[in-house]
């Protein structure tokens, strides 16, 4: 065991322990950062901060994928609203618990000696990082701007991609701690739904003049927000979750783990079903049509029958039918009517941005659309023509492109590592009606991330296999 990863990150003699060692270590730093805190002042502040990296980093090596869960945990129980700025950095504990299982990954990485080789995602990545900071070095845009819009983003890139390429089943651990995630909001969702009231917003109530967590409506309901402080926001994660749930069933060896990751998929797909937003449902069908596109035989099994038996007779039971129709398919009814002006108002949106020199191809200073512009938004590539240019905006869509393609390169492996491409793909595409928003926003760039290790993985294998062919016909 000393000869691996892990091995020699315990041969430092760092002797955390392992399980409820790791939670008592975490404790004891939470008493320290109280005891620091207590006294006042920034250098204890300072002490405080430097004392929590080292021991985050240090769960980090020696549990990668505990922390992993944690971050994950933290991103679905604590609003993005509780973020304060500090200068160029954003303080938000799911982005900081990221932060600190980037750099763990990252020593892991060099203490394995593997180099990290780079594909087309993160090559998309990278370009539309250096067209958002031409648009600095233009001056269209302010530096701390550029900055701490990609502290945000990349934390969940750089962890979730080296979780992903690194650990054994990386992209099988991933899509499970997402799910896992997904279901600690179930109860709150339904609470929020039946008694139209959300719990994260009476905990952590939102500043006063934000535009999040502020209760909506839609056919007569409420549209359930929980922690990510918006439906449409809350929909993406759970539909993503519900077909990553789907794929791991599809993927399972045992009965049991079938019956069980059926259930989560159904029970997710129920919940997301509660925030009343086309864009669940749209990730939802882009996630069944390319699972059952690639393994249509194991959908007409008779336990994938009776999954899908059962969930239209949940659907049938709670009136699911009758609001996605409503939703979807009724041009005449509420949400119908509301579709046509939301349309309507999104092609006026993109009208306006187009219109004269408000696109430029590194940003305008003073942009018509965004935040902090005299126009609302409902579109990422939008915001992100007119406030970073129209090459930013295109490289985003490059990036969608690129994970679209992988997912046919990967079309014949295993479920799991199908639908992570697939749902970077959904849900970059769902940004056409959305804006990059409070977690949605991680949840995005962590899929992509994933699709960037699986990726990465299967480059790898492949190469390997040629390797070993070779070395074979050698020695034949």
């Amino acid at each position: 065991e000393r000869g691996d990863a892990m091995g020699a990150v315990r041969a430092i003699d760092l002797r955390l322990g392992r399980g409820l060692g790791e939670v008592a270590a975490a404790a004891l730093a939470a008493a320290g950062f109280g005891a620091l805190l207590g006294r006042g002042g920034l250098p204890a502040l300072v002490v405080a901060a430097l004392f929590a990296a080292v021991v985050g980093v240090v769960i980090g090596l020696a549990r990668p994928q505990h922390a992993f869960a944690v971050a994950l945990a933290t991103m679905v129980a604590i609003p993005f609203s509780v973020a304060r700025g500090v200068g160029p950095i954003l303080i938000e504990p799911t982005v900081i618990a990221l932060w600190l299982v980037a750099v763990a990954m990252i020593a892991l990485t060099m203490i394995r000696r593997r180099p990290i080789a780079l594909g087309p995602i993160e090559f998309g990545v990278a370009l539309f990082a250096i067209a958002n900071l031409a648009a600095v070095i233009g001056g269209a845009r302010d530096p701390i701007e550029f900055e701490r819009q990609w502290f945000i983003w990349l934390a969940p890139l750089l962890a979730t991609r080296l979780i992903t390429s690194e650990l054994d089943d990386g992209p099988e651990l991933v899509a499970r701690l997402l799910v896992g995630a997904a279901l600690v909001l179930v109860p709150f969702v339904a609470f929020e739904a039946y008694l139209g009231v959300n719990p994260f917003s009476v905990v952590f109530p939102p500043p006063p003049d934000s535009v999040f967590g502020a209760d909506l409506g839609r056919l007569g309901g409420t549209r359930v927000q929980a922690s990510f402080g918006h439906p449409l926001a809350l929909a993406m994660g759970l539909a993503s979750a519900a077909v990553l749930a789907a794929a791991l069933s599809l993927d399972a060896d045992s009965r049991a783990a079938r019956r069980g990751w059926s259930g989560a998929a159904l029970v997710l797909t129920l919940a997301q079903s509660l925030t009343l937003a086309r864009t669940g449902w749209l990730i939802l069908a882009v996630g069944g049509v390319v699972l059952f596109a690639t393994r249509p035989r194991r959908f007409l099994n008779p336990g994938a029958l009776t999954a899908l038996a059962v969930l239209a007779l949940a659907f049938a039971s709670l009136g699911v039918f009758g609001s996605a129709r409503a939703l979807l398919l009724d041009p005449a009814g509420e949400a119908g009517g509301e579709a046509a002006a939301s349309a309507d108002y999104r092609d006026q949106l993109i009208s306006y941005a187009l219109t004269g020199d408000v696109i430029e191809p590194f940003g305008r200073e003073r942009p018509l659309v965004g935040p902090g512009a005299n126009r609302s938004l409902d579109n990422e590539f939008v915001v992100q023509a007119s406030r970073w240019g129209w090459v930013s905006a295109s490289m985003l869509a490059v990036i969608g492109l690129i994970a679209a393609a992988t997912t046919i390169r990967l079309r014949r492996l295993a479920a799991v590592r199908v639908a992570l491409p697939a749902l970077a793909f959904a849900n970059l595409a769902a940004l056409t009606v959305v804006a990059l928003l409070t977690q949605q926003q991680l949840l995005v760039w962590i899929l992509v991330a994933a699709a960037a290790g699986t990726a990465a993985i299967d480059r790898r294998e492949r190469r390997e296999s040629r390797t070993a062919a070779e070395l074979l016909s050698v020695e034949r």
